[in-house]
């Protein structure tokens, strides 16, 4: 296939705005070395009603030697942030399900124009200049979005970058629709445009400087503390164990808590193979963080060690996202690459993976091989399901590998489901994806989503990273993103003797609005396990517009009976 399906093992969800908010009690500095930019905050952009947020990043969708930094300013205090993001998230959760939006408390927050643009600034590498600068954002901005009528003022040059300051124009129904939204912020809002002057001389540049990455073969290294506060070196607690699985993690971050009953699960199971958990708290060290991490483990369940994160954390572990998790040996050297976000069900995958890059490395006499005897008996043929596979209507059988005539063959060992896409989905335009989530709360209840989503797979990635990874999705982002995602089908994954009733009380728990009977159906019964299908899209009234993401849906919708009947069936990775 010429694009990619992304697989999304877990969802995580949208956070709007976080730590990097200029607020009046952030630090007055703002480094950001990778887009090369030092910022001194004035003072008239520190004490303010509202809130300020500088984000961004490559373009690398569309041209990666062009970068991004906003400074977008949100119609928001600091007391309401807190309710602000609560809503955020249940109304992202509530769209993805199906299910009815929340109301806002304050009405404003359901606005594209709660936060707009006050200045960007924009760097072009190659020795590129305002006329290629120019002629990319024109085609890289929708017409109708705020940022579509720009203008540039040249900040300079430095080594190989460009730098540039970019005005958005709005226009008359864009300022109309500000005024509105903000209301009482609205003037704050045109005060901080207004004041050009100084925000660029609160600039210093200098050459972007190259992210610092972890390589598989590197060596981590640190000194850290226990949540106690008694200090251990890394040394310290790798040496024992063939390989060390490494969760970097934070309070604030819910994607980190909603796998922590999973990952403490995994700590227990570690302990026969030689391997262990640590967690490390990146935000520990604030006060009375460290007391509150100690108290989500808890709740958790989790009994692996937790430390609290070097001072130098960034700089040891350089990733812009978290949940991340890296395995090492027992020296330190990373084995196998990170997993960046919460994909509880690759990281047993993870740790075999290196267990076998250990045992490989070790001397020839210390790795036992069993071999059977010549008088051993043949081992029993594995057990066939327990009935066969049913699909929709007729029986399916298991699937094969694809011939060329069929597309591209599709594990999901999550939810123990594989299956073969149509042909016809090679030259998408838009683009599919598959997520998995535990419904169970305790029992073997797992949901595998089927999603198309009107755009691009170069800005589905992007969309993705912003809301889910960085966390710092702009409003029209997310829009951009509720408006084209649709969910065609489902498939849950029922064990332990568990009905549809079960399934169903589950699904309402999780999302907090029934299950339509009316769109499930049993599709399989294998290894244990109850299958059950959801066709979504058919029953949710949701549309896109007319034209070619319209059509495909179309072609995907009409195609799920096929691609059922190519599923196989196996017991859940778990």
């Amino acid at each position: 296939m010429k694009k990619l399906i992304g697989i999304l093992l877990a969802l995580a969800m949208l956070l709007s705005l976080g730590a990097s908010a200029l607020a009046a009690e952030e630090p007055e500095v703002v480094d950001r070395p990778l887009y090369g930019l030092h910022i001194v905050v004035p003072e008239s952009f520190r004490k303010l009603k509202g809130l300020l947020d500088l984000s961004g990043s490559a373009m690398d969708d569309y041209d990666p030697g062009i970068f991004y930094q906003d400074l977008y300013y949100y119609a928001l205090n600091e007391e309401q942030l807190p309710a602000f993001n609560a809503y955020i998230e249940a109304f992202v959760s509530a769209l993805l399900s199906g299910a009815e939006p929340p109301a806002p408390e304050d009405p404003r927050w359901a606005s594209d124009y709660l936060a707009a643009p006050v200045f960007t600034i924009y760097g072009i590498n190659g020795g590129r200049g305002q006329a290629e600068l120019e002629a990319a954002l024109k085609a890289y901005y929708p017409p109708e979005s705020m940022k579509s009528s720009f203008l540039l003022e040249d900040l300079g040059q430095r080594g190989d970058t460009h730098f540039y300051l970019a005005q958005y124009a709005l226009s008359e129904q864009q300022e109309n629709a500000c005024k509105e939204t903000m209301g009482e912020f609205y003037q704050e809002f045109a005060d901080l445009r207004a004041d050009k002057e100084s925000f660029v001389n609160a600039l210093t540049l200098s050459e972007p400087q190259k992210p610092k990455t972890l390589e598989i073969g590197d060596l981590v290294s640190f000194e850290a503390a226990y949540l106690d506060g008694t200090p251990v070196t890394s040394a310290e607690l790798f040496k024992d164990h063939d390989v060390t699985m490494i969760n970097l993690w934070a309070t604030w971050c819910g994607p980190c808590k909603r796998e922590l009953p999973e990952l403490a699960k995994l700590g227990d199971e570690l302990a026969g193979k030689n391997c262990q958990l640590i967690g490390i708290c990146l935000d520990a060290g604030e006060e009375g963080n460290a007391q509150l991490a100690r108290s989500i483990l808890d709740e958790a369940g989790v009994h692996y060690t937790n430390l609290i994160a070097p001072k130098d954390a960034d700089d040891i572990f350089p990733f812009e996202s978290i949940p991340t998790s890296l395995f090492v040996d027992s020296e330190g050297r990373i084995l196998t690459a990170p997993v960046i976000g919460a994909y509880v069900d690759q990281y047993p995958v993870s740790i075999d993976e290196a267990l076998k890059l250990v045992s490989a490395a070790k001397p020839a006499a210390e790795v036992v091989i069993e071999r059977a005897s010549e008088a051993s008996e043949p081992a029993a043929p594995t057990q066939p399901a327990e009935e066969a596979v049913p699909a929709v209507g007729e029986g399916a059988p298991a699937a094969s590998e694809p011939s060329e005539a069929s597309g591209e063959r599709i594990d999901f060992p999550a939810v123990g489901v594989s299956m073969v896409l149509p042909a016809s989905f090679a030259d998408l335009n838009g683009t599919l994806s598959l997520s998995g989530i535990d419904l169970g709360s305790g029992s073997p209840i797992y949901e595998m989503q089927f999603d198309y989503t009107a755009v691009p797979m170069s800005r589905y990635e992007e969309l993705f990273n912003a809301l889910f990874v960085a966390k710092q999705a702009l409003p029209e982002e997310i829009g951009e993103y509720l408006r084209s995602n649709a969910r065609v089908f489902s498939v849950f994954c029922v064990g332990d003797g568990l009905d549809y009733d079960a399934l169903a009380k589950a699904y309402e728990e999780y999302y907090d609005i029934a299950l339509n009977e009316e769109l499930v159906e049993k599709i399989a019964l294998a290894d244990g396990y109850t299958y059950y299908l959801c066709r979504h899209y058919s029953g949710d009234g949701k549309t896109l517009p007319e034209g070619v993401y319209s059509d495909e849906l179309k072609l995907v919708c009409d195609n799920v009976d096929n691609i059922v009947s190519s599923m196989s069936f196996q017991k859940p990775l778990t």
